[in-house]
């Protein structure tokens, strides 16, 4: 079984359970997914790689509510963003 068919859905799961839109949920687990792929030789020594790509799951889950919500500050602030 391949990385890909094992953890996209569990990092899909994951990812909904923190920003709540599945869609974004999606391009998180595969973003998750490609940073694995980036860092494969690093991972692969690692004594808990499960735990690294769900810990990066999280982090990137947390960056994109942080990211939504600064947009929605300022444009309520009155500014616009692209």
């Amino acid at each position: 079984m391949r990385i890909h068919e094992k953890f996209f859905s569990q990092l899909m799961e994951y990812s909904f359970e923190i920003v709540i839109d599945k869609e974004l949920a999606k391009e998180i687990a595969m973003d998750t997914l490609q940073t694995l792929w980036q860092n494969r030789k690093t991972v692969a020594s690692m004594v808990n790689p499960v735990g690294w790509l769900f810990k990066c799951d999280h982090n990137k889950s947390l960056n994109e509510l942080k990211d939504k919500r600064r947009k929605k500050k300022l444009k309520i602030n009155g500014f616009k963003m692209k």
